[in-house]
């Protein structure tokens, strides 16, 4: 049995989400973010020469200058415990050397201990 032209395309268009040029067939549906995401606290080392200055743009205060013994980041300031600090340097063919100092830093909260790399973004999830 042979359907015509017209119930072929209508069928087509309901199974496909609703009729072409629809918005709602369009716009695919945003999921929310995972709650990891949500709760993560991203962190940049920003300066070599102590106090060393670190970012953290998910905070109130968008900026600390610390040195190993101090603490930064969280609701209090209390959250991230600056264990010590390595100067290091890579080379680099454009610019001869690249800083790439390295702040070790433990999460008081989580217990884990993570790297900072000079001008490296770093997410920390709780």
């Amino acid at each position: 049995m042979k359907l015509p032209l017209f119930l072929i395309l209508v069928t087509g268009f309901t199974s496909m989400g609703g009729i072409p040029g629809e918005l709602s067939a369009q716009t695919p549906i945003s999921t929310p973010p995972a709650k990891e995401a949500a709760q993560g606290h991203r962190i940049t080392l920003r300066s070599a020469s102590a106090p060393h200055q670190v970012a953290t743009p998910d905070d109130k205060r968008k900026n600390w200058f610390v040195e190993p013994g101090l603490t930064f980041g969280g609701e209090n300031g209390k959250r991230f415990l600056v264990q010590k600090f390595e100067r290091k340097a890579v080379p680099d063919p454009v610019v001869g050397e690249k800083d790439r100092s390295e702040m070790t830093v433990l999460d008081q909260e989580t217990g884990k201990t993570f790297v900072l790399v000079m001008s490296v973004e770093k997410t920390v999830n709780q």
